[in-house]
């Protein structure tokens, strides 16, 4: 009877399925020739012994292909986790790339925002230039009305002063010309009376 074969996964399982499909076809015609009948004992012993040698030599083939089949599904799984460390791995760093890409993109957005902040700035500077050039003018232009005004108020000063010192010569001459008239009108009332006393 011929055994049942497995499905084959690999070059070494092809092989051990021909010898496996090799060994069965000579046991079926061994069977076939005791089957027909051997005329005397010796060759029968000897059939005998040659189908029990190929019948160990059948399960040995067996049990290699067994062990290759264990190896085969062994590898199988192995290479399904290698695959599936692969995809994770390539996630990972498909994931590595688009944070890499998002992080160059904010950083691009810094840079302009970075100029952005620059220009300002540099336009704040010549704006604070330009105010610093006009109060200064403007502190100057009114250095100069204060020197003007003190001018103007020792100007003033010196007026004022002048204006008291001729009061002061007015006031003077006018006490003077009082006392004459006091003096000329007592003389004038001593003549007057000399003559009718």
């Amino acid at each position: 009877m011929t055994a049942r074969q497995p499905a084959g996964g690999g070059p070494e399982e092809d092989e051990l399925l021909k010898q496996w499909a090799f060994l069965d076809r000579l046991v079926e015609r061994q069977a076939a020739q005791l089957r027909a009948g051997i005329q005397d004992a010796e060759e029968a012993d000897e059939g005998l012994t040659e189908l029990q040698g190929l019948h160990r030599e059948l399960e040995a083939a067996r049990g290699e292909l067994s062990q290759a089949q264990a190896a085969h599904r062994a590898a199988v799984a192995e290479a399904r986790r290698a695959r599936a460390q692969l995809s994770a791995l390539a996630a990972a760093h498909q994931q590595v790339l688009d944070d890499r890409d998002a992080l160059r993109q904010r950083l691009d957005g810094l840079d302009g925002e970075m100029a952005r902040w620059r220009t300002r700035g540099d336009g704040l500077e010549a704006e604070l230039q330009r105010l610093e050039l006009r109060s200064r003018g403007q502190l100057q232009e009114v250095m100069a009305r204060l020197s003007e005004a003190e001018a103007q108020r020792q100007s003033s000063e010196r007026g004022r002063l002048e204006v008291l010192e001729s009061l002061r010569a007015a006031h003077l001459e006018v006490e003077q010309l009082r006392a004459r008239i006091a003096a000329s009108r007592r003389g004038l009332w001593h003549f007057r009376r000399r003559p009718g006393g």
